[in-house]
């Protein structure tokens, strides 16, 4: 399309490797489904919904510890990344995907009893298919800048129509609770927030080489903001990280799903652009929720054709935003 890069032949390799990203971003996406189920009967079990956000992030960082000790090459791409941060060539905005993480986790817990997991769930794609225009627009992210064009709002509002569907039979049942301003105007917000994750860790990835620089990156910051705020609550220290007797500590596992996400959007966003990697990982969520009502489903609640269409829905905008895949290799590249 006219506008967003010049016209030349993509690299032999290029289109697979195109094919790769989105297939990982595809199933990166199905496994939050995971994450967000286990992460929830921790909070069910009694545990703090912060205190198991900041217990996630610690499994995941000493994950991201111990793969880089016992890879040369994650070695190698720390050592150039520190050097970089001493020269001053990393700007601080790119320290920041795990404030927007944390910023993710926490309106989790304190948004989603107000407006309800569904509104919440249309609200974050909102703000992160809409902002992931913008980032891409300025160039924030390591593919470059990519201009905003009819094709990619296009694909931007079928995904959010996607997510509005997915949640239509419980709009026309009335099971939505209503919410206030501010709540709206979190949700939004921290779904934006995700995008400009996206497009820090991306950066760090790029400079140092590695996307587990770009994944530790994010979990160090993002633990130091979740402990803070974990300091500040009253509530005794293990029932806000673990909960009760009762709670099954394997569901700590979830935090692995959240590690492949992370490491994912920090690999796959300069080869997608932080739209496309928003819109594969929508569709991603929406077709792992259709499999796991499926599979397990959540007591009271059925697999519905709304599920299924909505899922379909944004199927389809990652493919309107792809385009044409010679075309879409080229801005890969």
């Amino acid at each position: 399309m006219a506008g967003e890069r010049a016209e030349v032949s993509p690299p032999p390799g290029a289109q697979r490797g195109l094919i790769i990203a989105l297939l990982t971003t595809f199933f990166a996406g199905m496994g939050m489904n995971a994450q967000v189920r286990m992460n929830g009967q921790l909070v069910i079990g009694g545990a703090q919904p912060i205190g198991v956000a900041m217990t996630n992030m610690l499994i995941q960082l000493a994950a991201v510890l111990v793969i880089g000790l016992a890879l040369p090459s994650v070695r190698t791409a720390a050592v150039r990344f520190f050097a970089s941060v001493k020269t001053r060539s990393v700007p601080p905005w790119q320290f920041m995907g795990g404030f927007f993480g944390a910023l993710m986790i926490t309106s989790m817990g304190v948004v989603s009893p107000v407006l309800g997991v569904a509104v919440f769930a249309v609200c974050i794609v909102a703000g992160q298919t809409v902002m992931s225009l913008a980032v891409d627009r300025l160039g924030l992210g390591p593919a470059g800048r990519r201009n905003v064009t009819p094709r990619r709002i296009a694909a931007a509002l079928t995904a959010i129509l996607g997510v509005v569907l997915s949640v239509g039979d419980r709009l026309l049942n009335g099971q939505i609770l209503g919410g206030s301003l501010w709540a709206l105007l979190l949700a939004v917000v921290a779904g934006g927030g995700l995008a400009i994750q996206a497009a820090a860790n991306g950066r760090v990835a790029r400079v140092s080489g590695s996307p587990m620089i770009g994944a530790g990156v994010n979990f160090v910051v993002g633990v130091l903001v979740l402990g803070f705020l974990v300091a500040l609550t009253p509530q005794p220290l293990a029932p806000r990280l673990l909960g009760s007797d009762s709670t099954a500590w394997w569901l700590y596992f979830g935090a692995f799903f959240g590690l492949l996400i992370v490491i994912n959007g920090a690999w796959a966003v300069r080869r997608l652009g932080v739209l496309m990697l928003t819109l594969f990982s929508v569709a991603g969520q929406l077709a792992g929720a259709v499999l796991a009502d499926a599979v397990i489903p959540s007591q009271g609640i059925s697999l519905s054709p709304f599920l299924f269409a909505g899922a379909l829905l944004a199927l389809v905008a990652g493919l309107i935003g792809a385009g044409p895949m010679r075309h879409f290799a080229r801005l890969g590249q």
